[in-house]
């Protein structure tokens, strides 16, 4: 049950190809059961458990812990198939880590140096100061030391 036979139709092969990998990661951890965090990690192959509690509560909808298969797909179908705005939708709220309506310099710091470690990927620390100092003079233009959604649009 990857997508819905319209949303797959929209798809181009790569795309298809990458959520049928995800379908058999998904019954490969769960079978027909839902995950809980733990699976999620695994079925995603994410060293981090932050991060993979983090990305779990985006795609747990309904809150109650468990990620279900309709969950799963139904998120992964916006993320394939919805609108720019849903796509930065999803990905203003990987950033905005608690959730506050904004996206400050420390959640971004945090995220950053995970994906360098998720990647395996090793950059100087002035290097990592500077690339986020530079997202930083891009994206706030209200100079309040956050990142609106407006501003990440």
């Amino acid at each position: 049950m990857p997508a819905s036979p319209d949303a797959s139709a929209s798809l181009d092969a790569e795309q298809q190809r990458r959520l049928a990998a995800l379908d058999a990661a998904f019954t490969r951890c769960a079978g027909t059961n839902p995950l809980d965090a733990a699976s999620f990690q695994a079925a995603l192959e994410l060293r981090s458990e932050y991060v993979a509690r983090h990305l779990f509560r985006l795609f747990d909808h309904d809150g109650n812990g468990t990620i279900d298969r309709r969950e799963f797909f139904a998120a992964l179908e916006r993320l394939l198939s919805g609108t720019t705005r849903d796509k930065l939708s999803f990905l203003f709220r990987v950033h905005d880590q608690d959730d506050d309506g904004a996206i400050a310099r420390l959640e971004l710091e945090r995220l950053v140096h995970l994906g360098l470690a998720e990647s395996e990927v090793e950059l100087p620390a002035a290097l990592v100061d500077e690339m986020i100092d530079a997202i930083f003079e891009a994206a706030d233009a209200n100079r309040d030391g956050r990142i609106s959604f407006d501003e990440f649009a």
